[in-house]
Order: structure tokens, then sequence, then C-alpha cells
């Protein structure tokens, strides 16, 4: 059976489809991702601009059409929308518009939905039987989950997308020190809950899931060597988030494992994981390989 997941991201959307076995498995056939920049430029004002707006547009008919070309019918395709489209003023009016074209009905899902998708995607691939700190930095927001083995004991999610702390913190580049001070201090002020949360269920262990963690991890085996691996050496991590504050958009572009479309936001993204280090008793760091995505692809596909 073929099926589909069309992710309606910040800054990215995303196409998923995968052809499920009798045994469950499941066989990739296609993976995709569209730079759509929603939030450029208004992400802190909650509207999508009429440019980003049009892109998204066109990202969508892109995908919509990849799936009637790989023979899966729009019923097996789950659409839907995060952060940057339920926050925004117009958000409404781009998914009518993306339905009055494609006939696709995209659910805008909530924080905490998409909280309890990306645990859903992570423990697929990660088992730790002690608690732990699942992390997903996305454009519009991060969501933060407590687990323990399979189990969820906590979750939220924060309006702390990359997007959003780049638009209001990283005015300079490379980024100037007291803008990395000035936004150390608004996380320390918007993370209470998150803290709160740790003095109930301890982690020392942070799994990162999603893009920014997956650009961490490539940066950290092409400084410093190819491994089979998904944990980042903390040590190793510290000095890439040295050299990322230190770096300038051309800098950045020349450093392998960063692809084009994260030069803007890998910056502040590092600077939010350095801070939950440093503040959250975080002494492991893992990407896991499964998010979102796969997380509400599971869901659909049991």
């Amino acid at each position: 059976m073929k099926s589909a997941v069309l992710d309606l991201g910040t800054n990215t959307f995303h196409l998923l489809a995968v052809n499920i076995q009798p045994d469950g498995s499941m066989e990739m056939l296609e993976k995709k991702q569209y730079v759509v920049k929603l939030g450029e430029g208004t992400i802190n004002s909650g509207i999508i601009s009429e440019r980003a707006f049009e892109r998204g547009i066109l990202a969508f008919a892109a995908m919509s059409h990849s799936c009637t070309q790989l023979g899966i019918p729009m019923h097996k395709v789950s659409a839907f929308a995060t952060s940057g489209i339920r926050s925004a003023s117009n958000g409404k009016a781009f998914i009518d518009t993306i339905f009055e074209y494609t006939g696709v009905c995209i659910r805008i899902i909530s924080g905490d939905e998409e909280a309890a998708y990306i645990f859903e995607g992570v423990k697929q691939t990660v088992s730790i039987p002690e608690n732990y700190l699942v992390m997903d930095i996305g454009g519009g927001s991060v969501e933060f989950i407590i687990g323990r083995g399979g189990d969820m004991l906590w979750r939220e999610s924060f309006m702390l997308g990359a997007a959003r702390l780049r638009d209001k913190f990283h005015q300079s580049e490379p980024i100037n020190p007291n803008d990395t001070l000035a936004l150390e201090n608004h996380l320390a002020e918007a993370l209470g809950p998150l803290q709160e949360a740790l003095k109930i269920h301890p982690c020392k262990i942070l799994v990162g899931a999603a893009g920014s963690f997956e650009t961490l991890l490539l940066l950290s085996k092409n400084r410093f060597g190819e491994n089979l691996s998904m944990e980042l050496d903390i040590p190793q991590y510290k000095n890439i988030h040295a050299a990322l504050l230190d770096s300038t958009p051309s800098q950045r572009m020349a450093m392998p494992g960063i692809i084009s479309f994260r030069i803007e936001m890998i910056v502040v993204a590092s600077i939010l994981v350095n801070y939950v280090m440093n503040n959250c008793g975080i002494n492991q760091l893992i990407a896991s390989k499964y998010s979102l995505k796969e997380g509400v692809l599971g869901r659909v596909t049991n």
C-alpha cells in the first residue's frame, strides 16, 4: 500500500512517500523538501507575505503532482501544517487556497499534537530506558518532549523556532555577542516550563530531531571524521558551535555539511541547542533519524 505525508513547515515543505509492505516495513518511494520560507521578513508579525504565499502554493502543487505521479491517491495522503501557518493571520486563507486549487484538505495541527507526532517518530529509532529530552527545532516553533523508553512523560511547544529567533536576534554577521546574550536571556525567560518539567523528570540525554541536528551531525563528521554513530561528541559540538558563532554566511556556505537553506538559521539553532546543553543538565547528545513526518506516517499506517 502506498501512502504519503505532506508536511507544511515554516521554512520548508516536505514530501515523504512510502510503500508499506505486508510485514509493516516501509519502502521509500520519494523524499523531497521545498524551501518556501513562509515567514521570511514577517514571521514575528504573524502574516504570510504575498511572495511567500505564492511560493507555498507552488510548492504544494509540486508535491501533490509528485503523489499523482507515484500513483498515490489523495485519500492516502496526510497533509498537515505547523507553526508558520497556524500562527499566521492569513494561514486559513492559505489552506483554503490550496483546497481550491488541489482539492486537498490540509489539517493545521496544534503545537501539542506536533510534539506528540515528533515523539512517535523519534521512538521508532531511539530506545532509551532512562529519561531523555527530545528537541525538534522548526522554523516557527521548537518542541520539547520528555520520554522514558516508549512512554511520553511531558511535552510542550514553544514559539522559539529558528526563523523567529533569527528575525529578532541575528542582526549582524557574524552574530554580535550582545545579540547572543540577548537571545540566551530570552530563552531563559521563555523556557521556564521546561525547567520545571526537568525538576520532576531530570534528563541527561538530549535527542535532537529534524534538520538542525542532522546539520550539526554532518558538520561534526566532516570536521572530525566519519563514523556510523548518530551521537555527537560534546567537545566536538562545542567546537562547531564556536565556529558557527564566529562565521559569516559565505564561511558557513564553505563548511561541508551545511546545505544552502540552513545557512541562515543554523547559528540561532545552535545557540538554542547550546543553551539547553548548558542549562538542562545534559551530558549526551544524540541525533534521531526520524521526527515529525515519520511520526505522522506511523500513526496513519497503524
